[in-house]
């Protein structure tokens, strides 16, 4: 990764002509931007550094202010800083944050912490995106981290665009942040409750809930610097942040209407909301089947013994089976009074129509398409799911699926311009969180497998169900999810709600000539009807960082 990056940083950042270019650049709209910067204590060198990345900004119409908190009485920030006050835009306070929020005169406000530093075409691209993007009230940017002796970079945080779900798994919008000076004035500025990391959380959460347009430059502008006993290192120096992060998404969720309970996630810095069931709603869960009885007795046998959720119907479509056994187990099947077997008599293979036709006879307000090669692992995987699906901005939830190998399947779909859709973190290790931390938490996604899918009924029916004409069989659940989210709807991912996917990894998809043909026709039919959205780019996956990941 390491030997990549480097790589990247070569090729992809401006070189030193076109950094001369950006300081004669003139925007159309030219705001300032106030950085505020709070120091505890800082050693002199490294404030100089972050001060130094200011002024090396190619964009000069900025304002840096030091909010000065420091506890040492023999600390003498003030003489130092002075140093550098023959440039009017560089202002000191002593106090916190929002003394020095009360007298910056910039539009904008962008938030620098100290050690840390800013890449010499930060300011230029922070006001590139508020003129392409018409005055948005968030920008946020990539990130890496620069070690404290040599000042190397590494550990790039290539991060997706805006994904609620996975800021209230996170902050992974941390730096560089910035904000219209009027959003931050409206909700009140940096609260004093909370404090450090958590006073930025808290305010980009309360920034983003009410913030019109969140826009992401996906481009590393920030550097951390890492240095002993650096939180940005060692995530277990700061578990009382950590616990204060508990408190401020609690307060976020509530804001929203939202009732659940907070928990530590899988890494330190993570969190996991369990959100309270408003109703447990019925689920219809959906399971195309032809013959293959021993895969789906597995299915089934997992569904009934380990579900806790005790409002679901199961609709088993039979397609064109052949074995009698088949039909003798179908008649076994009578025992469980909320299981119903339908025949769908169309002729073929057509997994869309197969599907369709069996929503028609869902009784629930719940839809979860299943595979029939698919085992329940967590017991509580209807309610994990049903959580965020009961949301009225959610309309797709996916689940995490595993190789019986204990590998990833299944964490989320990404779309992309030369195989129309990829699986990310595909053949992990169960234990491994990924690309940080991001297949271990709950987020936003592009799409989900149809091997598990839930969705809302009157979303599924909105948008004609699965297409039974383009995506007969492959792409029709990609497809669906990006209908779902044309009506402005969003695709949770969780990885608490666990199964096996029995695909076997080895298997030759579309081995003969005619399914191959076919492959390729859907696989060019997604990739037509959904050009203007695949050129743009998948929102939730960083083309950089699964790139990156590639490389490894």
């Amino acid at each position: 990764m390491d030997k990549y990056y480097k790589k990247w940083i070569l090729y992809s950042e401006p070189n030193r002509a076109e950094l001369e270019l950006q300081t004669r650049k003139q925007f159309s709209y030219e705001p300032i931007v106030s950085i505020i910067m709070l120091i505890f204590n800082t050693p002199e060198h490294v404030l100089s550094d972050t001060i130094d990345s200011i002024l090396q900004q190619t964009y000069v119409g900025w304002e840096l202010y030091i909010a000065d908190v420091s506890s040492e009485q023999r600390y003498h920030a003030e003489e130092m800083i002075n140093r550098y006050m023959h440039d009017l835009r560089i202002k000191y306070t002593s106090g916190p944050r929002n003394a020095a929020l009360q007298l910056a005169k910039g539009d904008y406000v962008g938030i620098l912490n100290n050690g840390d530093t800013l890449a010499p075409f930060a300011l230029y691209e922070v006001v590139k995106a508020i003129n392409d993007h018409q005055k948005p009230e968030v920008i946020y940017s990539d990130e890496d981290k620069i070690k404290y002796v040599d000042k190397e970079r590494f550990d790039p945080f290539f991060k997706p665009d805006f994904a609620p779900d996975m800021l209230r798994s996170y902050n992974y919008i941390n730096h560089l942040s910035v904000f219209k000076r009027s959003l931050i004035m409206r909700i009140g500025g940096f609260r004093s409750e909370s404090d450090g990391d958590n006073q930025e959380y808290d305010l980009i959460l309360r920034a983003t809930e009410i913030a019109n347009h969140v826009v992401h430059i996906p481009k590393v502008l920030y550097h951390l610097r890492t240095c002993e006993n650096s939180i940005v290192l060692d995530a277990s120096s700061k578990m009382c942040a950590y616990e204060a992060g508990k408190k401020v998404l609690l307060e976020h969720i509530q804001r929203l209407g939202l009732n659940g309970s907070i928990y530590f996630g899988n890494f330190l810095g993570s969190y996991k909301i369990k959100y309270e069931l408003n109703d447990r709603k019925k689920v219809s869960i959906i399971i195309p089947n032809k013959d293959h009885i021993n895969e789906l007795d597995c299915c089934l046998r997992s569904i009934y013994s380990k579900t806790t959720y005790d409002n679901y119907e199961i609709i088993i479509v039979e397609n064109n089976s052949t074995d009698v056994q088949t039909f003798e187990y179908y008649e076994s099947l009578k025992k469980y009074d909320n299981l119903t077997v339908v025949v769908w008599q169309g002729k073929g293979f057509n997994y869309s129509a197969i599907v369709n036709y069996g929503v028609l006879f869902a009784k629930g307000e719940y839809l979860l398409l299943l595979n029939n090669d698919v085992e329940v692992i967590t017991s509580t995987w209807l309610e994990e799911m049903v959580m965020y699906l009961q949301r009225d901005d959610v309309g797709i939830v996916g689940a995490k699926l595993y190789f019986p190998d204990d590998t990833v399947q299944h964490v989320g779909v990404y779309i992309d311009k030369s195989i129309g859709a990829g699986h990310a973190a595909y053949k992990l290790p169960k234990c491994s969180q990924g690309y940080y931390g991001k297949a271990g938490v709950v987020q936003n996604v592009s799409a989900v497998t149809g091997a598990c899918l839930m969705t809302k009924k009157n979303l599924f029916n909105e948008v004609s169900g699965l297409d039974t004409v383009l995506f007969t069989i492959e792409f029709n659940d990609i497809d669906l999810c990006m209908k779902i989210r044309e009506l402005g709807k969003l695709a949770v991912l969780t990885p608490i709600a666990e199964l096996y996917h029995n695909e076997s990894k080895s298997r030759k998809n579309d081995a003969d000539n005619l399914n191959r043909v076919r492959a390729i026709r859907e696989r060019d039919n997604f990739l037509a009807k959904w050009a203007n959205e695949i050129k743009k780019g998948d929102p939730y996956y960083n083309s950089v960082a699964i790139n990156s990941i590639l490389s490894d």
